[in-house]
């Protein structure tokens, strides 16, 4: 795509993965790439490019369940799992507790967080395979995209290290039929409205996710116009949400720029 203006020409050009992007500011077709999710420079060529880095507050990590997984719509092992995850994000300073951003007016910062408790995870885990008579070890799938397997290798030797869960992770393309969970990066919006996801009638809705009062928040957050009353709706929203724990939030991601250097 190519922009014309009245000092300066620009032409971008979009790549489907980051080993495409990275291959074409070798070949000379781009001269900077922006907002990559990982630092492709090894250290050849650390020292002959510019490299910046930023939190980008409009975006999450988080990992998503499958509620019509007969397990995994079982709240008590989604929170085990959260207790039992030992790194949620990189550092405090760009942890993700929600769907909204931190940027947002109607972000909640005051929201049930799981931080890392390997005694309540077990003591979790403990009552989820009792009530559910799962016998033997619990094996689980995790899939995600190439440019975060490093991640997803780190959440799953935590479960196993703490719960004794095998994770199995594996890069995917698309969305499989029988998916169990899926560690994801999400661009948020500039409006807090979360309907597209989380409302039990919408097809985008990945997780399955079904809950009447949560579905009751988001229609009024749609309908109310008073800023102070949608304030409230979604900061409740928020707030059940994280009870609820259909995604575990991990971090606002870290991105880098790269450009060629004079």
């Amino acid at each position: 795509m190519d922009l014309t203006g009245n000092k300066k020409n620009l032409s971008y050009r979009f790549y489907p993965s980051l080993a495409n992007a990275w291959l074409g500011f070798r070949l000379g077709e781009v001269d900077r790439l922006e907002n990559l999710p990982t630092n492709p420079l090894t250290d050849r060529w650390q020292k002959r490019i510019n490299l910046t880095s930023q939190i980008n507050n409009q975006a999450y990590t988080a990992l998503i369940f499958n509620q019509n997984h007969p397990l995994l719509a079982d709240k008590t092992l989604r929170q085990a799992l959260a207790y039992g995850l030992e790194q949620k994000s990189a550092s405090p300073q760009n942890r993700a507790l929600s769907p909204i951003s931190p940027d947002s007016w109607a972000y909640n910062p005051k929201v049930k967080t799981y931080e890392f408790s390997p005694q309540q995870a077990k003591e979790m885990f403990a009552k989820f395979s009792q009530e559910a008579t799962v016998s033997g070890r619990l094996e689980l799938t995790l899939g995600t995209s190439e440019a975060f397997l490093n991640q997803a290798e780190k959440i799953a030797a935590s479960w196993e290290s703490v719960l004794d869960i095998q994770t199995n992770v594996k890069v995917v393309s698309a969305i499989e039929p029988d998916w169990q969970i899926l560690l994801i990066y999400h661009e948020i919006p500039d409006d807090p409205d979360q309907h597209a996801l989380w409302h039990s009638t919408q097809d985008t809705n990945i997780s399955h996710y079904s809950d009447l009062k949560i579905d009751k928040l988001l229609e009024d957050g749609r309908r109310t116009l008073d800023m102070s009353k949608r304030k409230e709706i979604y900061q409740d929203f928020q707030r059940f949400l994280a009870e609820d724990l259909p995604a575990i939030f991990l971090e606002h991601p870290v991105v880098y720029n790269i450009s060629r250097r004079p």
